[in-house]
């Protein structure tokens, strides 16, 4: 039931990613809420259902998102194995740790991303490449603490008094 609520919680967050994070973006960039969601199922679920997750959730941003399709199809699982493989040699459960991992995997992943483009011949401005992956990466890291706990909420049943 957990999963399938999870699931339901990466729609919405795709959905609120595509309509409303356009009037929320700092610099022309937006948090990147999908990948806050693989993070999130990383941390939360085993192996093979993190990673169904972290397929289905970079389906659904290559389906939406400009750019070469696949990409995120394979970095979210690319992202999940690896936090996976890091939370077997250190504790995660630390908050200032999670926010590390996330503004880590945060950059790489528009580090990645960016270099694909220009590698398939996309013009990216230095500037903009530049602001993406700090701007972008620190806003991702900013809005992390805010939907693990609405995760948290909605995976396990919010905590009444």
């Amino acid at each position: 039931m957990n999963k399938i609520k999870f699931f339901a919680l990466i729609i919405g967050l795709a959905l609120i990613q595509l309509i409303f994070m356009e009037y929320f973006k700092f610099f022309g960039v937006a948090a990147d809420l999908l990948l806050i969601s693989v993070v999130i199922a990383s941390l939360s679920f085993r192996f093979r259902s993190a990673m169904l997750i972290a397929v289905f959730a970079g389906l659904i941003k290559d389906a939406f998102a400009a750019g070469s399709f696949g990409l995120n199809t394979l970095l979210f699982p690319l992202w999940t194995f690896s936090i996976l493989r890091l939370s077997q040699d250190i504790d995660i459960d630390n908050n200032m740790i999670r926010l590390a991992l996330i503004c880590i995997i945060a950059a790489l992943q528009n580090i990645i991303c960016g270099s694909v483009l220009i590698y398939l011949g996309k013009s990216i401005p230095i500037g903009v490449f530049l602001r993406i992956v700090f701007i972008g990466s620190i806003y991702t890291t900013i809005v992390f603490p805010l939907i693990y706990r609405i995760s948290k909420d909605i995976i396990y049943g919010a905590k009444r008094a």
